[in-house]
């Protein structure tokens, strides 16, 4: 399933030209060009979806369909606010309007943002009905649900991740924000390799990454991954300073860090096994399960 309109010509407006949108595409951040579709993949947020790309017939003069976009559905509320940015920057490039056919979506005319997110919000409730009724059914439909404001300030972190690492250069990691599933519980998650520099975001676990600073075993040194809460980092917090933007974190800039810090991780104790990492595109807001389990309840089998 998945939420799909077509960009068209204004009217009294000629499509562009494949090479012109071809062009835009080419040299557009996360944007991969094929012989037919443009494809939009965000490593950092999981987010990806695809527009085909359509060549006018020659001569032709009245409003067509000049890309068509296609977003999958059953997929967590940041995949329209994402592909809603991306659109909108197309149709600044083009001067385009939307056919949007979704029941609630803009029907002809204007494209807005506010507009997509509200169709994609319509179409993917109604695909989480479609896709959840043998997990409403067996009592279990929220293993990879989570509040839809969690979901969001980690989709506001990572989006912009790229651009604040480039901020502040190569010697201070940015790590992005996952999920991992211990117990059976969902916790954020950050990686945060050998007490190096770092801009730390709040999160439920670190991933701290052990290599120099792995305990020594006899003659040497077992290296791995340890899983701690971040509240145990407590007073050592004040090794960092606060930052607001893009979203609160903590900027840990000494280098090489505090033999306090550096303690903290030789003494975490390995995690065994691989971390369970939960997709970003598998997550469901928990809210939409909600509503969906409601409906589903209440409707007959198909």
């Amino acid at each position: 399933m998945s939420y799909d309109l077509d960009l068209i010509p204004r009217a009294g407006e000629k499509a562009p030209a494949l090479e012109e949108l071809r062009a835009f595409f080419d040299g557009r951040k996360r944007w991969r060009l094929g012989p037919e579709r443009a494809v939009y993949d965000d490593g950092d947020t999981g987010v990806g979806f695809f527009v085909e790309l359509r060549a006018p017939a020659e001569g032709e003069a009245a409003p067509s369909p000049a890309l068509s976009v296609n977003v999958s559905l059953f997929r967590p509320h940041f995949f329209g606010l994402e592909a809603a940015m991306e659109v909108q920057a197309i149709v600044d490039a083009f001067g385009f309007d939307v056919d949007d056919p979704q029941i609630d979506g803009m029907g002809r005319g204007p494209f807005s943002i506010e507009g997509f997110a509200r169709g994609y919000h319509g179409a993917n409730a109604a695909a989480y009905s479609v896709h959840l009724r043998d997990d409403v059914a067996r009592g279990d439909p929220y293993r990879t649900a989570l509040p839809t404001a969690e979901l969001e300030r980690t989709w506001r972190w990572n989006v912009v991740r790229d651009e604040h690492q480039q901020k502040l250069g190569e010697g201070v990691s940015v790590p992005g924000i996952f999920f991992v599933r211990v117990g059976g519980h969902l916790s954020a998650c950050a990686l945060w390799s050998d007490a190096l520099p770092i801009a730390l975001p709040k999160v439920d676990l670190l991933a701290l990454v052990l290599h120099d600073l792995a305990p020594r075993r006899f003659l040497w040194k077992k290296r791995g991954v340890a899983l701690v809460p971040y509240d145990r980092l407590g007073s050592l917090l004040r090794f960092g300073s606060r930052r607001a933007e893009p979203r609160e974190h903590i900027l840990f800039e000494r280098a090489p860090a505090p033999a306090e810090l550096r303690a903290f991780f030789s003494a975490a104790e390995l995690t065994p096994g691989k971390l369970d990492v939960v997709a970003m595109p598998d997550l469901l807001n928990k809210e939409i399960v909600d509503e969906a389990a409601t409906r589903i309840q209440r409707s007959p089998e198909p």
